[in-house]
């Protein structure tokens, strides 16, 4: 491995529902950082083939396995970003009601602290944030 692919694995972590926007924001530098960043902005053409198959590679390194039947339908780095989002996208139009329904019945159990409690709220609240909602604490307090 060259010493500049090294460098761009400094960091390995998969994609992941919740930490989709910063990771797509990472791989977006790396493939920048590899000098392939026209693989971000155009479709892949005879010109721009050797850039979109470097943009892909490094995409491929941080995709968990379940993600890589994406790969093989899509060539074009651009394409694939675009899908992956699509993909990661809808599992918060699931998740949404879910969470929802798990504030509005939250209760604290007889043997935790408020401490306890309070970080059980914040995190159906965070993860509500991920999931593009707009929900403050004040209302979480108010509805659980």
């Amino acid at each position: 491995m060259s010493e500049k692919s090294a460098e761009l694995l400094r960091w390995s972590e998969n994609l992941s529902f919740k930490n989709r926007k910063i990771w797509k924001v990472r791989v977006e530098a790396a493939i920048m950082k590899a000098g392939s960043g026209v693989a971000l902005e155009d479709p892949r053409d005879k010109a721009n083939a050797d850039k979109h198959n470097i943009a892909i590679g490094i995409i491929v390194e941080h995709l968990a396995d379940s993600d890589l039947d994406l790969v093989s339908k899509h060539k074009d780095a651009k394409e694939l970003l675009a899908e992956l989002d699509k993909r990661y996208a809808g599992h918060s139009k699931i998740l949404i009601p879910q969470l929802y329904a798990e504030m509005t019945s939250f209760k604290m159990r007889a043997s935790e602290s408020a401490r306890d409690y309070i970080h059980r709220l914040t995190n159906v609240v965070e993860e509500l944030k991920q999931c593009d909602e707009k929900v403050s604490d004040a209302y979480a307090i108010t509805v659980a």
